[in-house]
């Protein structure tokens, strides 16, 4: 859904002022900016389709490191190449950066104060709702009924068995493969 009539730096300060607006929020992970920048580069500015970024947030949390890292490079990539990358890579470190930053210094201040505590179990509270909101939404996207039944399996044995969270991927991973496996060989047949 690439805006043919942008330049690159309009472009690459759009993915920027984006992704450092929705990461001034990102209080307890990157999870959480999902329908924000649903909303900004899709339907704000008209850089990229909302399935395309949900796409992106899935291989971004199968990978190693930060989600919200992982799927903006990948997003700005897509938008505009390598400079939308580190367009969204600036727009995602620097308000952690000077978070931590801020953090770091006024640390033992802020730690005695109780609505400091209160605002912090607050953001966790709407955090785990929006967690969750996210989930549905891509549940709801699933286009094939084994997903679901994935979904259902993998929440089961994490939840309920006590399964490591990486034998859960890993295993869910191999699953998707062979199904995909599968189709293309009945297709061929």
């Amino acid at each position: 859904m690439r805006n043919s009539n942008k330049k690159t730096p309009q472009m690459m300060w759009e993915i920027f002022s984006v992704y450092f607006k929705a990461m001034l929020f990102a209080f307890t992970g990157g999870s959480v900016t999902l329908p924000i920048l649903q909303q900004q580069l899709d339907d704000r500015y008209h850089l990229i389709d909302k399935d395309k970024v949900l796409e992106y947030f899935a291989v971004g949390q199968a990978m190693p490191g930060v989600i919200s890292l992982n799927a903006g490079l990948m997003i700005g990539r897509d938008i505009c190449g390598w400079p939308g990358a580190l367009a969204a890579a600036f727009g995602t470190i620097l308000p952690a950066f000077f978070g931590m930053l801020l953090v770091s210094i006024t640390y033992s201040y802020i730690n005695n104060l109780d609505w400091i505590k209160g605002a912090i179990n607050g953001i966790r509270a709407a955090s785990v709702a929006i967690i969750m909101s996210n989930a549905i939404s891509i549940a709801k996207r699933g286009k094939f009924k084994w997903e679901f039944v994935l979904m259902i399996f993998s929440f089961t044995a994490v939840i309920f068995l006590n399964w490591s969270i990486l034998t859960v991927i890993l295993l869910s991973g191999s699953i998707g493969v062979l199904q995909v496996l599968y189709r293309k060989f009945r297709r061929a047949n």
